[in-house]
């Protein structure tokens, strides 16, 4: 006989462990003469509200029950195996499948083939999914409590605050509301995550930054002082707030807005980004996208290039050119742009708090609407109507809002020296490249997007100009700058213009 130990530890057992369960059943293995078992252990898992086949560790165990490899179970009591009467039912089945024998520390064998044997079993899952019912509500009752007076509902310390329901921390409360400036202004959660790491501040739980965690941080209700259930605001708290509730509406509108994990090329999804202009970059005959690849030089190396996307043409250009090229063309636009007039106000960052929260408004009440177009409380006819109306409403907040973002987007990059009319001063060229070049990618990115339509046009382009071949790969770009339509150009007719690199 093939004798296992099962040992589950839920995290509402007050003075349970798994190291207790296991002396227990050790000890009552030896007294019956059973020197060797395997062990089969669960933490921090509920028998009450996972069915037994959803525990990770009971599945293997009954796997190796009904192959043979495991003939005896013993637990310290059959509210380890059970909590409730449906599971019951399966280790009867499984008892009458395979013949194996169930033990318990606290109420010996279970005899599961006789009804005698069952009916006692039943008793005791009975007993066991009584006392699991009436400790939920004792629990759900308590944390209500803890909601009524304001107070948190227990967990671990949130990043911030000294507990769930104490003062802020000073130094992580002052990272949080830059990271929310952050989400506003443009970054992705992965940026924000490499910048925290950056600054030396660990997470709450002392380790590093990832994009869940930073989402979890810049998304909860609990920065505007808000109490929180089921991922809802249910009411004012009274641990202090780290912002206000439009902002936490406002990044929560950015930061869980589906669309962020759309593939670079579009709505129909993509890889994630890695060089500067995959995506962005035109080609100048078919006009579609350009995507980065490696190609040979002809030299029998390989080297990084921009490739048209569209299978019928062949356009490409050296990822090297293009990314100094569109770096220059950065440059440039930060020089000449007035930095006063592209820069945001603050009644452009509360005009942009109010849309993403307007933005969330529309989203539930659509979701609203649905509902009860599918409960039957509304008719298909008329909840067309009403959704017609929203997508207005919803596209007009779009426009706006996308508008701000581009000003948000280049007033993160702006942070060279400023001369006295609001232009940034010409010796600051290297410094306004050498902080473009620094960004993370996905900033450089949107600006990027934000600033010009860059296109790609045939290598026999600059052809009969006598240009020379570093020339000729330069005079195949053309800018259009989107914010100021007059700033774009033609490399063609702008070689000789360098002031700038």
């Amino acid at each position: 006989m093939t004798s296992a130990m099962y040992l589950r530890h839920s995290s509402a057992d007050k003075g349970d462990s798994i190291a207790g369960q296991r002396a227990l059943c050790r000890e009552w293995l030896e007294h019956n003469g059973i020197e060797d078992a395997a062990e089969y252990s669960e933490d921090a898992t509920s028998a009450y509200k996972k069915r037994m086949l959803d525990r990770p560790q009971w599945s293997e165990l009954e796997a190796a029950i009904r192959t043979g490899q495991v003939t005896h179970v013993v637990a310290r009591h059959i509210d380890r195996l059970t909590r409730s009467m449906t599971d019951l039912e399966h280790l009867v089945q499984l008892v009458e499948a395979t013949g194996v024998r169930l033990s318990t520390v606290w109420s010996s064998d279970l005899d599961l083939n006789s009804p005698a044997g069952r009916q006692t079993a039943r008793i005791l899952a009975s007993v066991a999914q009584g006392e699991s019912e009436t400790k939920s509500q004792r629990i759900l009752a308590s944390k209500e409590r803890a909601r009524a007076a304001g107070r948190a509902s227990g967990g671990p310390r949130p990043f911030g605050y000294t507990s769930a329901s104490g003062d802020l921390v000073d130094a992580e409360a002052v990272l949080v509301r830059q990271g929310l400036q952050d989400a506003l202004d443009g970054l992705s959660a992965h940026s924000i995550a490499r910048k925290w790491d950056a600054s030396g501040v660990p997470s709450a739980r002392g380790g590093q930054w990832h994009v869940k965690t930073v989402k979890g941080v810049l998304t909860r209700w609990r920065n505007a002082g808000q109490l929180e259930h089921k991922g809802e605001p249910v009411g004012e708290a009274l641990y202090p707030a780290i912002t206000d509730l439009e902002t936490v509406q406002a990044v929560r509108a950015v930061l869980l807005d589906p669309s962020r994990v759309k593939g670079v090329f579009g709505a129909d999804g993509g890889p994630k980004p890695t060089t500067l202009m995959s995506g962005l970059a035109l080609c100048g005959a078919c006009g579609s996208p350009m995507k980065a690849r490696r190609m040979d030089d002809g030299k029998g190396a390989r080297v990084g290039a921009y490739t048209c996307s569209a299978r019928s043409c062949n356009l490409t250009i050296r990822r090297e050119l293009l990314d100094s090229e569109v770096a220059r063309a950065m440059t440039r636009f930060y020089m000449d742009a007035d930095v006063s007039d592209l820069a945001p106000s603050d009644a452009d960052r509360a005009e942009y708090v109010r849309l993403q929260g307007e933005r969330g408004e529309l989203e539930t009440e659509r979701a609203g609407i649905i509902a009860m177009m599918k409960s039957g409380s509304l008719r298909a006819a008329e909840a067309a109507d009403v959704l017609g109306g929203i997508e207005d409403r919803h596209s007009a907040v779009e426009a706006v809002t996308e508008a701000l973002s581009r000003r948000f987007a280049l007033a993160a990059s702006m942070a060279a020296p400023i001369s006295e009319t609001g232009r940034v001063d010409l010796d600051a060229a290297t410094a306004i490249r050498t902080r473009f070049d620094a960004q993370h990618l996905d900033l450089r990115r949107r600006q990027v997007q934000q600033v010009w339509i860059v296109t790609v046009r045939s290598r026999h382009y600059a052809s009969g100009y006598g240009l020379g071949e570093k020339f000729k790969q330069q005079a195949r770009l053309k800018f259009d700058c989107l914010p100021r339509p007059a700033m774009s150009f033609d490399n063609l007719t702008e070689l000789t213009t360098v002031e700038y690199d």
